[in-house]
């Protein structure tokens, strides 16, 4: 919904939105004008100046826009919310929801277990007429916290959880997608309003199936309506000894990248172009990271190279009518351009594994920030990074972007907990001038840290804050980073329970609903 070019006498009819005092008048066009630079937080206060501004503030389309920017600020997936029927109260709830489940959060002390306000089980089923559940080894959850999408082997599932915790878990899938493999990664289309799902389907050695291909898939939630489909945009044939050396599948809206076996694919689906160059020192297991124009890679002994994203290129087959393979892509020249070592006390020979921001905020105007972890047999070194572009990019020699210190910590897990650091959510979250994280322990509960936005290049010590979301105890056993997922955007956790059975699922949240309000006089 388009609200920009909204009157106000439409939005709010039959009030007088004209702010007087005196012969001074401001026009009730402006003051919306005003408002659409303001966070929720800063319109709620406004509300309390005057009868005036507390009648427009409470105007639709002001928290209709809020919650426009909210979406675009955090990376929330906008169909997450049906605007269109939602209710004021609803829209601003939704608006504020980010800030007042922090806010909540902060309340606690240190190492302090959060209570939630509600804790679910639903009983998520393929069919009506089924009772039996069924196993699925991964979730992501989409930010917002509604549509949460399950995988096994050979299947994948779309489940809409609410928006809220007034509105209830439909137990059916909205859509599957069987035959297709199992899911690697999501993320949002161009246009924000649907997802995108990369699945890999594996063939076991000998067999007379075909080879191993990685597919893109898009669907539109449409709301909860029977008419979501997988749809498949794009496909890439693997080699059968490729599939079993791929390290995580990074998709973002247009592109696909991924270590397989000694080299890094860049394969830009969309436009059916890509390229390949060979790896240098790097660390098959450990999360890679691209972003904008730079890619993260950890080494084998915990260094940390830095090499530019090149720019795909035209596929070298020219047979239209076969499958696009892996072989079909470019081989470049492209080493890294810069590397950097591990703090001397957090050397351990025991790798380094990156935490970085979800693709959700990749559109970000802020500078991305990444934790680099090192393990030891004690405890966990965290080094946090704000990445910073160079003013000459095009140079031969240079990055386009350098990573600039900011802060370490050897608590970042707090005093009580021992780090999982195989279990870690590769996840870092963004809220104004506040980092969040969270993770498993060796205990099996949740952990959530937050740590300060770095404000400029420092050495120095930072002390995060770190708070039990899940206690101890709770998760299964040799839970996967892939089998809990966690969104602060709507304070919504989903994980598997310690009986490790697949219809053991939980779902937490920490934020109240919206409750109607007395009318005041």
């Amino acid at each position: 919904m388009d609200t920009s070019m909204m009157k106000v006498e439409e939005a709010c009819p039959g009030e007088d939105l004209t702010l007087s005092a005196g012969s001074f008048r401001i026009s009730s066009e402006i003051i919306m004008h005003i408002l659409r630079f303001l966070c929720p937080t800063d319109i709620i206060s406004m509300r309390k100046t005057c009868r005036m501004m507390h009648r427009i503030t409470k105007c639709r389309v002001v928290w209709l826009e809020a919650l426009e920017r909210v979406c675009e600020k955090y990376g929330i997936f906008k169909p997450t919310f049906p605007m269109e029927t939602m209710s004021i109260l609803e829209l601003e709830h939704a608006s504020t929801g980010p800030v007042k489940f922090l806010g909540g959060v902060k309340m606690y002390h240190d190492e302090e277990c959060v209570r939630p306000y509600l804790t679910r089980t639903p009983q998520l089923r393929r069919e009506r007429s089924s009772h039996d559940s069924y196993s699925y080894d991964t979730f992501h959850l989409v930010p917002g916290g509604r549509f949460l999408l399950t995988s096994d082997l050979n299947t994948i599932w779309l489940f809409d959880l609410g928006y809220n915790m007034n509105v209830p878990v439909k137990p059916l899938p909205l859509a599957t997608l069987e035959g297709f493999g199992e899911m690697q990664s999501i993320a949002p289309t161009t246009n924000g309003k649907e997802l995108l799902i990369a699945s890999l389907k594996r063939f076991p050695y000998g067999g007379p199936e075909p080879k191993p291909i990685l597919y893109i898939h898009q669907i539109s939630p449409n709301h909860g309506t029977k008419d979501s489909k997988f749809l498949c945009k794009r496909k890439l044939e693997l080699q059968t000894h490729q599939a079993i050396h791929i390290g995580n599948i990074h998709l973002t809206s247009t592109f696909v990248f991924f270590k397989c076996k000694e080299e890094f694919v860049l394969w830009n689906w969309a436009e059916n172009t890509g390229c390949r160059w060979p790896t240098f020192n790097t660390h098959l297991y450990l999360n890679t990271y691209p972003f904008k124009d730079t890619i993260l890679a950890p080494g084998q002994n915990e260094e940390i190279y830095v090499y530019d994203l090149p720019t795909p290129t035209s596929l070298i087959a020219t047979d239209q009518a076969r499958p696009v393979k892996l072989d079909d892509l470019e081989s470049i020249t492209n080493g890294p351009k810069a590397s950097f070592p591990p703090p001397g006390s957090a050397s351990g020979r025991n790798g380094a594994d990156l935490c970085t921001p979800s693709v959700w905020c990749e559109t970000s105007p802020f500078d991305p920030h990444v934790c680099v972890i090192y393990p030891n047999e004690i405890t966990s070194h965290l080094q946090l990074y704000s990445m910073k572009p160079m003013k000459d990019p095009e140079s031969p020699f240079f990055p386009r972007s350098l990573p600039a210190p900011g802060g370490h910590t050897i608590k970042f897990y707090g005093d009580d907990h021992s780090s999982s650091f195989y279990q870690l959510l590769p996840s870092i979250f963004r809220f104004d001038d506040e980092l969040v994280i969270c993770t498993s322990s060796h205990e099996r509960g949740l952990l959530m840290s937050i740590l300060p936005v770095p404000s400029k290049a420092t050495l120095e010590e930072i002390t995060p804050t770190t708070v039990v979301l899940v206690p101890s105890g709770s998760l299964m056993q040799e839970i996967e980073p892939t089998q809990f997922a966690f969104c602060p955007m709507s304070g919504r956790v989903v994980y598997f329970g310690s009986s490790g059975m697949s219809d053991d699922v939980q779902i937490v949240d920490y934020l109240l609903p919206p409750e109607e309000v007395l009318q005041e006089p």
